[in-house]
């Protein structure tokens, strides 16, 4: 995009409605030790990768913590904004829970929402910027994530409402 390439950055901000995904998998931090649990890895990741990109979704993190394996995935970022992003996001937390259970049973646990987010560059200085989405549906997301690992195990897909109703429409 120009405006990146001259400085302006702030032009690319916008607020827009997206729908989100937030999936916790099932990676465990201590196999990252050895060469068969970073093969693991990168396998799991090509996955998610292929799933997302393959109905046009934006990879956006990936965190590995002390807290477990998180990634946020965004459907509807110009210029790959569609009508039917909602369903898109749904199926490829179908079709991801699938493949990642040929390997080595991984799991996940998935949250959607959809709403109104602001997407852009965030960050004051040159060495600390980063394209984030910040807003009521990025967190909803995160807390239907985790819900069903609270109450009812792994493997769970949780949508908000609006997200149940724009992909049923």
């Amino acid at each position: 995009m120009p405006y990146l390439e001259i400085g302006y950055e702030s032009y690319g901000s916008e607020t827009r409605a997206l729908t989100v995904m937030f999936a916790s998998l099932g990676i465990d931090l201590n196999s990252a030790g050895s060469m068969e649990g970073i093969n693991k890895i990168q396998k799991i990741i090509q996955t998610v990768q292929k799933q997302v990109y393959r109905l046009e979704g934006s990879l956006n993190k990936l965190v590995l913590d002390d807290k477990g394996s998180t990634l946020i995935c965004i459907w509807g970022l110009s210029p790959m904004a569609h009508h039917d992003d909602a369903i898109r996001a749904i199926l490829v937390a179908f079709n991801m829970r699938r493949e990642l259970l040929k390997i080595d049973n991984t799991w996940c646990n998935v949250g959607i929402a959809t709403g109104d987010v602001f997407s852009g560059v965030v960050g004051t200085s040159g060495s600390r910027k980063e394209f984030s989405c910040l807003g009521d549906s990025v967190n909803l997301a995160a807390r239907i994530m985790y819900w069903p690992m609270k109450t009812a195990g792994r493997g769970k897909i949780n949508v908000d409402l609006r997200t149940k109703n724009e992909a049923m429409n």
